[in-house]
């Protein structure tokens, strides 16, 4: 997971959550899910410690929400927990020292689709793991640091840059599926639709193709250049 939990100033245990707002994007969501299991971490609950969810919006606004004081906490990116720790705000979950299974942007297509474009999907991977690539080069720090200033709205150079090595460090080199990650994220929806919970997690993995470009080499050579 890469989500950081931080609090204002005030708050400077996970305890200090009870009875406090937590600022999420919006319920369902990836940011949502990970806000559970941050408090699961924590050992704390909705109810029970009387904790409320308020979806604020993307993660400028929801910095910028607890930022204002409209939420206690929230669970933003490593970019913008960085810039509020230095003004003062406490990360109280750090991705990095923390282990917690999840997963949240995969590519996602159906059977039918796998069986007739093979070739198609391998492609894509080749040429997704090859802008991942791209992103860890040394020499490509400049561009890549603009980019994360720009698709962020972020003006300060430092904070895009403490968040790309962030990135480069925690970023899996090979990608494959994250079977764990996905049976959290099942459990975590079924409160909303109890039919989730009849999937079978390990048949929506397919990782033939991530497989066969690491057996042929592929993850070396573009690591390599």
């Amino acid at each position: 997971m890469t989500n950081y939990a931080v609090a204002r100033p005030a708050i400077k245990t996970p305890k200090d959550l009870r009875g406090k707002i937590l600022g999420i994007q919006g319920v369902g969501g990836t940011n949502w899910m990970a806000a559970l299991l941050w408090l699961e971490h924590f050992d704390l609950d909705l109810r029970r410690d009387n904790i409320m969810l308020q979806g604020t919006g993307e993660q400028v606004v929801r910095s910028q929400a607890l930022e204002s004081g409209k939420v206690d906490a929230a669970v933003i990116d490593m970019a913008f927990s960085k810039k509020l720790e230095q003004r003062g705000f406490n990360v109280l979950g750090d991705a990095q020292k923390t282990e917690i299974p999840f997963t949240g942007v995969d590519i996602v297509t159906t059977r039918g689709f796998i069986a007739e474009q093979p070739v198609l999907l391998e492609n894509l991977l080749k040429a997704l793991l090859e802008s991942l690539a791209y992103l860890i080069t040394p020499k490509n720090q400049g561009a890549v640091v603009e980019l994360i200033m720009k698709k962020l709205r972020l003006k300060d150079s430092l904070t895009a840059e403490e968040g790309y090595h962030d990135t480069v460090r925690t970023m899996a080199r090979k990608p494959y599926p994250a079977i764990e990650g996905m049976r959290n994220v099942q459990r975590l929806l079924k409160t909303q639709n109890p039919r989730i919970a009849e999937v079978n997690a390990d048949d929506l993995v397919d990782n033939r193709f991530i497989r066969k470009l690491d057996e042929s080499g592929f993850f070396d050579r573009i690591y390599s250049k």
